[in-house]
């Protein structure tokens, strides 16, 4: 019962530690205040919010992968972690480095991977691909979010639209 719990503990632990890092590159306000947003942007306790839903989702989905004991467990767990490195980097280059377009580009490069990483999940666990679903589900939303904050910002697809 420990190494079970021990081990959510650990998951739990590691998302905490990402989300904390992610945050240090939160929006300051006159970055935040400058830029352009889309009017379908949440407030900032819900945008809050819904990050501390997907990073729970994020840390069931790789627990209930640990806790298969399947073989291909940890190369399905090293996806799980380049998601958590993913995750921290949007942060780092939307709020920390004031670059929507390479966050757009690293947005959906999470994208493609949590895809990727909830198709493998499911042949392992189908609870855990569920549970990455979740996050699977803020991440497009991010890409949209993201993609809307750099055209309205006079980014790429601004020359067009």
């Amino acid at each position: 019962m420990l190494a079970r719990y021990g081990s959510l503990a650990v998951f739990l632990l590691l998302v905490v530690g990402a989300s904390y890092i992610a945050t240090g590159f939160s929006a300051t306000e006159w970055y935040y205040g400058l830029v352009t947003r889309p009017g379908w942007t949440p407030p900032a306790w819900l945008f809050g919010s819904a990050w501390a839903f997907a990073w729970l989702a994020l840390a069931l989905s790789g627990w209930q992968i640990w806790l298969t004991g399947h073989y291909s467990r940890l190369t399905a767990l090293g996806g799980w972690f380049a998601l958590l490195v993913l995750a921290i980097g949007w942060s780092a280059l939307f709020f920390g480095l004031h670059r929507p377009g390479w966050a757009w580009v690293e947005v959906s490069v999470l994208l493609a991977l949590t895809a990727f990483c909830m198709q493998r999940f499911r042949t392992i666990s189908a609870q855990a691909a569920r549970l990455l679903g979740v996050f699977l589900l803020w991440v497009l939303f991010l890409w949209s979010w993201t993609l809307s904050v750099w055209t309205l910002n006079g980014g790429f697809l601004s020359r067009f639209l």
